[in-house]
């Protein structure tokens, strides 16, 4: 997670898509997060901005040391405002559709 969508925030990359609706990215096949406390994010930027901050400070943890990966949820949080969490068989999809969409916009 820090390779594909921390990093490119770092460098900038996320700059042409960071208006992006979570909403219209569901529409298009993108998984979703889902929230347990604070507001749901609306776009890809806020989201990118809300993980940033989670595991630069250490806030996110696997739901079990299960090597299936469906049986696996992370969960990320900002402590006492936001808190989410994502399955790791979507968060591998979310990736992938993450980094493909940062390259599109870079041409």
């Amino acid at each position: 997670m820090l390779g594909l969508i921390i990093f490119p925030l770092a460098k900038g990359l996320v700059e042409p898509v960071k208006n992006t609706k979570l909403s219209d990215l569901a529409n298009d096949g993108w998984p979703a997060w889902s929230y347990t406390i604070g507001q749901p994010c609306e776009t890809l930027g806020d989201l990118v901005l809300n993980l940033r901050h989670a595991v630069a400070h250490g806030h996110w943890r696997f739901s079990s040391d299960s090597r299936d990966c469906s049986e696996v949820t992370l969960e990320v949080e900002l402590p006492g405002s936001w808190k989410a969490e994502i399955g790791c068989v979507e968060l591998q999809l979310f990736c992938r559709k993450f980094i493909k969409l940062l390259e599109s916009s870079q041409i």
